[in-house]
């Protein structure tokens, strides 16, 4: 029979430790020493240890009696041993056996015994000091061979006792009973159990490409497979010696063949209701909470002006088109009506026909207007008033409407947020890992995880042929990603180490890393000039809102080049009429001459003629 005491303390711990320490922290007899039979598959050996000045044993000999009444047919051997001064002492001891079985014994070896400690106050109290206590304790055990070393102990121990116990080949299970101050228990623990795990197995979901290697703080370092979960796990499984076993692939049979497991962890977990219930129940254990967040971005062509001749015409509010229009009407009945001759009773509107010309030429020509003012003193500062008046329309607001017409920028109007981009039937593509076969010239939205979409984001500023709008960040759809693990004696140890990782930024200089990787890969795929002015980039502290964006752009599909052009193209046209114009007056002057002179001349002829033949008849 195995005894029950491997369950109260190894906490599913004995098989990842070569030499695993238990600590009983209440007294001996509240445990297991008054349970009737407890011991009944073992064989006892109690060893009291003695000094040359001191005698006393009430521990061992408490532990002896309550034993032997509760375990009555139980093999036991006793040894009394007092130790002298130097490295070895002298022992002699007394034996007595119950039950003797014959032939080999296959029962569990328990060995209970005492350690024999001096205070040392001066160099000669070190002469006297009996045997080392880890001495002591390598001697029981190669004395009686035993599965189970309990220790009654009274002084606040050292962790260098179990550590030199345990350096030593026994295959001993030491356990510390009655240790009387908390705070050594908890050191003692902490120091055996939790810096040294012995080479434990840590389950994980991650995959390594490179297990156990220490990633670098620099680029030169940091491998192109690395990532931020990898590199911390390694160094974990560095700090506390443990290994990691991937369980990705591996079904519940095998993980539970799996030997020596501590525990387990994860990064960049969803909080959901399971992982809540895990947390509630006591079952895991949250080591650090991020927030991530599913963010959109609009990838549409770069803004253009207006770039139509249109703008030249049509700079104006349409109120001002009407009542032009409504002018120039008026203006006409007015022209038609003195060109036939009519009688003249649009003398108002002729008023109104000078203003509407001086405003739109831009020059004080309405002294129509102003003449009919009889005074002198009055007509002239209303003159100048006026021609600064037409000046400031034209000028101003008539140019000025046209120029910012031609040249200002129209961004695309695209969705802010989500519930605009559903109701846009936008296509939306919802992973920037997805290949899309061609090029398309549509606008489109990419939706993802916002780490992700940095990436895609990044790279199409990087080519600069297409632009990017990102939406509200308030409209982002977030959620919770935790690192948690099973609970149990080293998960406070490994939430207090990522905690260090962050707060000495550590785990930001990770990730930054672990971005700039991504970024290089795809931007080898770019040529070797642009991969190199990134690089140089990424170790320098230059900032810029786009990346290498050239105002050069293939895909602006021919649109005009500005105003200029326009203006341009307007005064060649108005230039080339007059051109035309000018040779239409001139063909037509000389065609027009050319008649009166034939015909002059045709006159001339028929006044020849005439005079001859009045010659002869007379």
């Amino acid at each position: 029979m195995i005894p029950y005491f491997c369950v109260l303390a190894s906490f599913s711990y004995l098989l990842s430790l070569s030499f695993p320490l238990f600590i009983f922290g209440s007294p001996p007899d509240q445990l297991f020493l008054n349970t009737t039979n407890f011991f009944e598959g073992c064989e006892i050996y109690f060893i009291n240890q003695r000094s040359h000045d001191n005698n006393n044993t009430s521990s061992i000999n408490k532990a002896f009696g309550t034993i032997l009444q509760k375990n009555l047919y139980t093999p036991l051997t006793i040894q009394v041993k007092y130790l002298k001064s130097g490295k070895r002492g002298d022992f002699t001891h007394s034996r007595e056996q119950r039950h003797i079985l014959p032939g080999k014994s296959s029962r569990v070896k328990v060995t209970f015994m005492n350690l024999v400690i001096t205070k040392k106050n001066s160099s000669q109290d070190e002469l006297h000091d009996p045997v080392a206590s880890h001495n002591q304790l390598l001697t029981a055990t190669r004395t009686t061979d035993p599965a189970f070393l309990f220790i009654y102990v009274k002084f606040p121990p050292l962790a260098e006792y179990y550590l030199n116990y345990a350096a030593e080949s026994s295959r001993a299970i030491l356990v510390l009973v009655n240790l009387s101050n908390p705070k050594v228990i908890s050191g003692l623990w902490e120091t055996v159990n939790t810096k040294n795990l012995q080479g434990g197995v840590m389950l994980t979901l991650a995959r390594f490409q490179r297990p156990g290697l220490i990633c670098g703080f620099s680029l030169g370092r940091f491998n192109v497979t690395d990532t931020t979960v990898e590199c911390t796990l390694n160094l974990l499984g560095e700090r506390y010696n443990f290994t990691y076993v991937t369980t990705m692939w591996n079904t519940s049979e095998e993980i539970k063949g799996i030997k020596g497991i501590i525990g387990m962890i994860e990064f960049e977990f969803v909080l959901n209701e399971e992982l809540l219930d895990q947390i509630e129940t006591g079952k895991s254990l949250i080591y650090s909470v991020d927030l991530e967040a599913i963010d959109f971005v609009i990838v549409t062509q770069f803004p253009h002006a207006e770039n139509s001749i249109l703008g030249v015409f049509y700079p104006l509010d349409s109120a001002i088109w009407w009542y032009t229009l409504a002018s120039c009407f008026g203006i006409s009945m007015i022209l038609q009506f003195q060109g036939k001759g009519l009688p003249n009773n649009f003398s108002g509107l002729r008023s109104v026909q000078d203003f509407l010309i001086s405003l739109l030429s831009g020059q004080a020509i309405a002294d129509e207007i102003i003449k009919s003012v009889k005074n002198k003193q009055v007509a002239r500062p209303l003159l100048a008033i006026w021609f600064v008046v037409c000046y400031i329309l034209m000028e101003n607001l008539y140019q000025g409407s046209i120029y910012s017409d031609l040249t200002v920028m129209y961004p695309p109007r695209v969705p802010k947020t989500a519930r605009e981009l559903v109701a846009s039937n936008m296509i939306i593509i919802m992973t920037s890992q997805i290949t899309l076969a061609g090029t398309s010239k549509e606008t489109f939205a990419i939706m993802d995880i916002l780490k992700d979409l940095e990436l895609y984001v990044d790279s199409i500023r990087i080519l600069g042929k297409r632009l990017v709008i990102q939406n509200n960040p308030d409209a982002s759809f977030r959620f919770s990603v935790v690192a948690f693990g099973r609970r149990n004696f080293i998960s406070p140890k490994i939430q207090a180490f990522l905690r260090n990782l962050r707060e000495i930024g550590i785990l930001a200089r990770f990730n930054f890393l672990e971005k700039a990787n991504r970024k290089l890969n795809f931007i080898k795929e770019l040529g070797k000039e642009t991969h190199l002015r990134f690089v140089a980039k990424l170790n320098s502290n230059f900032k810029e809102a786009i990346l290498f964006h050239k105002s050069s752009n293939s895909n602006d599909d021919n649109k005009a080049v500005g105003a200029l052009w326009y203006v341009l193209a307007l005064c060649s046209a108005v230039i080339a009429l007059a051109i035309c114009v000018f040779i239409y007056e001139m063909v037509s002057e000389y065609v027009k001459v050319s008649k009166e002179n034939n015909q002059l001349k045709q006159m001339r002829l028929s006044d020849v003629r005439m005079v001859g033949t009045r010659l002869i008849v007379i």
